[in-house]
């Protein structure tokens, strides 16, 4: 999920959003070994041997579903990996002196799995086979907190078209695999899981491991492979220490294709499952049997949040109508209320929606989504939000908050608005430590990096905003939002040039002549030059720009002017209407020159603002 706009700050003003865009990548499909003969051949081994090593020892042979046991086929690097699985669990059962088990030790490493694939055999629909092969690695680490997991889109290697009545997985699969196993892992909250903003923008690369895991600041690196071999779906998935560069666990999946849906959120619960009991050595709760979902409700969620990422409001408009279609074949089915309550909470925001009719819409779905799962943190997050910006009850939105983060650890977009609750609290230090948090979950996200920098910037660390925003623009040169927050932080530090070529490089970006404006209006206020400001602020009024600013806005550029008493009553007009950026004013330096006053601080005071914690 991408995030959404803060507020004002500084000397630019308005709402902004990021979109993710994706980005293709496929990959050739590797060779496989058609006979028994030819499997023994690659081992130099006779029939028997191979058969009684995949009989006892598991050896990964998949058998056409449609076709007699002597049907088989098998695949080089799942043998490879099978085969050094296998001499290590040697050495490790000889230093224990259990060398007459050797054949029994891997049949009961797999007896968890397996009682959970023959339920899902009688629980098949059509008596469709499920085949698994499985690997673990050499030895199991124990990660800590600060070891963090990025999962990166799997590759779709599937070249030829699916069966009649099927539909295709190209695109598709291995997308939808790759967002349901994050899902899963992030769910559990047994591992860090980094966020799939950072990740998706990495699909198709070819770098290896170590490299993506320097630039993600990721210990650990999961990725894999989807690819369909007639009517079965086959998975690979490799688990590598990016720090010590070695594998630690890989895994071979496969399954007759049935629903691409169900096909996707099993397959992932499996992967997860292992990835979990490797890394912790206890098993994932990701496995846990959940309510059966309308499959068309689940499409239309996914669809909605899809749309939801775009940031714009055509998109967010249709992702409330996916959002509602999904409840109607689906009334409780919880993550589609939490999107729900999502798209309201920015529409409000972005002032496409009246606070007092976007706001309630939201709170009420959010807590639709809890009376449904009471253990979602999305929505816990979902409903602090609202309670921070339209209630202003702000105990009990660091509460909410608070329940989210704890509910799941590994939730991104939870730490970015906390920590920007935090920040508008004035709680300069816990803001920042939630920020880079998101920023470990999120490393590559635009709007996560520039809102920790938005946090230094009302803590007034002026060099540590600069830096992460320019760490943001070398990322993503066109990116608004880092640019209107770059010209803040020059200006607010001094640095005039600084300042006036990134609000040109903002005006030719966006068109948007009215932040050049304001910000003459500022310097000539803080110069003392009291008429020339207020010329500057009726030019601004009289424009349509000028008449398309918020209150809260148009309080600023009164102070500005000198104008107070027209100030305090565009803050009354704010407050009547309830409007959510007053949950800002504590720190926004746009009033830091009004801010020891005694209408300012009972303004503060009227909305709730814990006025005694503000350094400012």
């Amino acid at each position: 999920m991408a995030a959404e706009p803060h507020g004002p700050s500084g000397p630019l003003y308005g709402n902004f959003a990021a979109s993710r865009g994706g980005l293709g990548g496929s990959a050739k499909s590797g060779t496989r070994l058609n006979s028994w003969k030819d499997i023994a051949a690659y081992f130099q081994r006779d029939i028997r041997t191979v058969q009684l090593w995949e009989k006892k020892e598991g050896l990964p042979v998949h058998r056409h579903s449609h076709e007699g046991r002597a049907s088989v086929y098998a695949y080089p690097e799942e043998l490879e990996s099978w085969l050094r699985a296998r001499s290590s669990k040697r050495e490790e059962q000889s230093t224990a002196g259990a060398q007459s088990e050797e054949a029994e030790l891997p049949r009961r490493q797999r007896l968890p799995w397996l009682a959970w694939w023959i339920g899902s055999i009688a629980l098949s629909c059509g008596g469709a086979v499920v085949l698994i092969s499985h690997e673990m690695g050499q030895r199991r680490i124990e990660p800590v907190a600060s070891r963090i997991l990025a999962v990166l889109p799997f590759t779709e290697l599937t070249s030829t078209a699916p069966p009649a009545g099927q539909d295709s997985l190209a695109d598709g699969l291995a997308d939808g695999l790759t967002d349901e196993l994050i899902a899963d892992l992030d769910r559990s909250g047994q591992l860090a899981v980094m966020s799939s903003r950072s990740t998706h923008n990495l699909r198709g690369r070819r770098d290896p491991a170590r490299k993506i895991a320097q630039q993600l600041h990721a210990a650990l690196i999961l990725d894999g492979t989807v690819a369909r071999e007639g009517n079965t779906v086959r998975v690979t998935a490799q688990l590598l220490d990016a720090e010590e560069g070695r594998k630690v666990w890989a895994g071979s999946y496969s399954r007759t294709q049935a629903s691409m849906l169900s096909l996707q959120d099993e397959l992932a619960a499996k992967i997860a499952g292992d990835v979990i009991e490797n890394l912790t050595g206890k098993r994932g709760r990701s496995e846990l049997a959940l309510r059966p979902v309308n499959p068309q409700a689940r499409i239309d969620t996914l669809t909605g949040h899809f749309l939801w990422e775009q940031r714009k409001e055509p998109a967010m408009r249709r992702a409330i109508s996916y959002f509602r279609e999904a409840i109607q074949l689906d009334p409780e089915y919880a993550p589609a209320w939490v999107g729900l309550a999502d798209s309201y909470n920015l529409m409000a925001v972005w002032g496409k929606m009246p606070s007092a009719q976007a706001f309630p819409q939201a709170r009420s779905a959010a807590e639709m989504a809890l009376s449904l799962d009471p253990e979602s943190a999305e929505a816990y997050n979902s409903l602090a939000f609202e309670t921070y910006r339209y209630e202003w009850d702000f105990p009990q939105a660091d509460e909410y908050f608070r329940k989210a983060i704890a509910l799941n650890p590994n939730y991104a977009v939870a730490h970015q608005w906390y920590g920007e609750f935090l920040g508008d609290m004035a709680r300069f230090d816990e803001s920042i430590a939630e920020l880079r948090r998101a920023k470990d979950l999120d490393p590559l996200s635009a709007m996560v990096g520039s809102d920790l920098a938005d946090g230094y910037f009302h803590a007034r660390r002026y060099p540590e905003a600069e830096a992460e925003l320019r760490r943001i623009l070398a990322l993503y040169p066109d990116f608004l939002p880092a640019h209107n927050y770059l010209a803040s932080v020059c200006e607010a530090a001094g640095q005039t040039e600084c300042a006036d070529e990134e609000l040109r490089t903002y005006t030719r970006l966006s068109g948007d002549l009215l932040s050049a404006k304001i910000l003459e209006l500022q310097r000539a206020g803080r110069a003392g030059k009291t008429d020339e400001a207020r010329r500057e602020l009726n030019e601004l009024l009289r424009s349509t720009a000028g008449e398309a600013l918020h209150p809260y806005q148009k309080a600023q550029v009164y102070f500005d002017a000198g104008e107070a008493d027209a100030g305090y009553a565009e803050l009354t007009s704010a407050f009547q209407h309830r409007s959510w950026w007053l949950v800002t004013m504590m720190v926004d330096p746009g009033f830091d020159s009004v801010r020891k006053q005694t209408r300012f601080v009972a303004m503060e005071r009227r909305i709730g603002l814990p006025l005694g914690s503000n350094p400012h």
